[in-house]
């Protein structure tokens, strides 16, 4: 499927609840779109302890490619949510990534 329309098809699966991590299985974590769609639909809807996870979980499959733009939402996420030591924490971790 392009895109789009699988961006607009895990939107939907989230809106019906399906877990972000069923989703994210589905297709292996190799998606890229359908993982930055949960990513900001859970960052949208302020489910903040949910997207950490999300990412953790990301972090931990076998193709990933530690990059710092993969790190800068999370930590605007948790700057506006005011949590600094969190943010601080996650950029220590980018930094020794």
């Amino acid at each position: 499927l392009p895109g789009k329309r699988r961006k607009a098809r895990v939107l939907n699966l989230l809106k019906q609840g399906i877990s972000p991590f069923k989703i994210l299985q589905d297709t292996e974590g190799r998606d890229p779109i359908q993982y930055w769609a949960v990513v900001h639909y859970l960052m949208d809807h302020n489910h903040i302890k949910e997207a950490l996870k999300v990412f953790k979980w990301w972090r931990n499959q076998i193709d990933y490619n530690a990059m710092e733009q993969q790190y800068i939402p999370f930590i605007d996420m948790l700057r506006k949510a005011r949590m600094p030591i969190p943010a601080q924490n996650l950029f220590d971790e980018m930094k020794y990534e």
